[in-house]
């Protein structure tokens, strides 16, 4: 398996951050976040038309597209064990793309948190090599993100 490459994520990383939020912008005021937020797992804040306000973090999954599951970052670091994301965001909701099938999925963390322990008992668990270390995820099927999900949006 290839190990990731750090520097080639971030650019593909990036341009899926500005095709969210171009799409997001037609319904909210977005803002981007300092670096410690970020570190903290808050990619943008959303504002509503009511004023409201809403930490989101972006993830997006190309893999998805082919297989039909969603990787659920458990760990990140497997040497240091470094929580993944699933359980160290601090963002409100988690913005997950799947760049193919163009969808993003809006899910409270809250919400997706109270199905990690019985994700762990039925989907397997893969691990990404990284540069002396691996991040470990869930492969969650698709359909369980639209049932958790609170908005389903067809990104074009």
């Amino acid at each position: 398996m290839p190990t990731y490459d750090f520097e080639q994520q971030f650019e593909i990383g990036t341009h899926h951050e500005q095709t969210l939020d171009e799409y997001f912008q037609q319904y909210f005021w977005i803002e981007s976040t300092s670096r410690q937020e970020q570190r903290q797992g808050i990619d943008r804040w959303f504002q509503a038309p009511d004023g409201s306000w809403m930490s989101v973090e972006y993830k997006a999954d190309k893999t998805a597209g082919r297989t039909g599951n969603a990787f659920i970052e458990t760990i990140s670091v497997d040497v240091r064990a470094v929580q993944g994301w699933a359980y160290s965001s601090e963002a409100d909701v988690l913005a997950y793309y799947v760049p193919p099938r163009h969808t993003v999925w809006l899910i409270c963390f809250v919400e997706l948190r109270q199905y990690l322990a019985e994700w762990h008992q039925r989907y397997p668990i893969r691990q990404i090599p990284n540069h002396g270390y691996c991040t470990e995820g869930l492969l969650v099927p698709l359909v369980l993100l639209s049932n958790i999900a609170f908005e389903v949006c067809h990104v074009t």
